[in-house]
């Protein structure tokens, strides 16, 4: 019976896992913006696991879209997955009230150097790392800037059918302190 009881336990913990996954590390596509189509699927290979998608709006026509994942499967690694996330929104809340900082839109190399400054220290202690690729797509000049860090590499359909790969240019998050972004 008390094995029984732990499988329980461990299936509704998984449940409660799978819920939080889905809520909290996988953003939802924005509505109808012109001159975009977005689309994202997630499904964690074991139930649960560090994926998670960020979408963030900067600005009148502009997207930014984060893309990671925690080395490692299960419940820690979505509690790394959600901090990592939340770091994002922090970084670029303290870009953007800086007293030193230069007029306009954090670019996606600062924000990244900030999260990866914070991140790194507890990334290191706890013996893992972050993948991701960071995109902002610029509607209104026609821009695309991206940052790969040791993610799978974006690929991008051009609209007469070119296809161009987006290399990745930095390691992941947390494998060395002081990175250049």
């Amino acid at each position: 019976q008390a094995q029984q009881e732990l499988v329980a336990a461990r299936a509704r913990e998984l449940q409660i896992g799978r819920r939080i996954q889905q809520s909290l590390l996988v953003a939802e596509a924005p509505g109808h913006t012109p001159g975009l189509w977005l689309s994202s699927f997630s499904r964690a290979s074991q139930g649960i696991d560090g994926d998670f998608v960020e979408l963030i709006r900067p600005g009148d026509g502009q997207l930014d879209l984060i893309a990671g994942d925690v080395m490692g499967k299960g419940v820690n690694a979505a509690l790394m997955g959600a901090a990592v996330k939340m770091q994002f929104s922090r970084s670029l809340v303290e870009l953007l009230t800086s007293t030193s900082r230069t007029p306009g839109l954090p670019q996606p190399s600062d924000i990244l150097q900030a999260v990866d400054r914070a991140m790194t220290p507890h990334l290191q202690a706890l013996e893992a790392f972050v993948t991701l690729c960071y995109l902002r797509i610029d509607l209104r000049t026609g821009t695309l800037t991206w940052v790969g860090c040791g993610h799978e590499e974006a690929v991008l359909v051009r609209e007469d059918g070119r296809i161009e790969v987006l290399r990745n240019q930095q390691p992941p998050l947390g494998v060395l302190s002081g990175a250049e972004f």
